[in-house]
């Protein structure tokens, strides 16, 4: 939620949701648990909505692993790279060293 504008209800809300996917009522109860507990953490009101998980439809090719694939793109370094430094900043005691990708 510290990434993708939680708070904001911008033109491609519905293609690009701020949402959790649950697979079960506890999960549903967790997250709404959750998300109570972080609002604390924002200005806005989250609009990150709980959904239950029906399908996955993947990526097309060309776009998977999209990252991992091109580091050093523009869109790599515009708008990845500043959102992992904000999550490795501000969640390094969560991380695993051993998956971290470094440009």
């Amino acid at each position: 939620m510290h990434t993708h504008k939680s708070t904001s209800a911008h033109s491609m809300r519905e293609k690009y949701r701020s949402a959790i996917y649950t697979y079960s009522e506890e999960q549903i109860a967790e997250a709404k648990k959750l998300l109570a507990i972080s609002q604390n953490d924002f200005k806005g009101k989250l609009i990150t909505k709980v959904l239950p998980f029906s399908k996955f439809k993947a990526s097309r090719e060309a776009i998977q692993n999209y990252y991992q694939k091109n580091p050093k793109k523009p869109f790599c370094e515009r708008f990845i790279n500043p959102k992992l430094k904000l999550l490795l900043d501000k969640f390094s005691d969560y991380t695993n060293a051993d998956y971290i990708i470094t440009t």
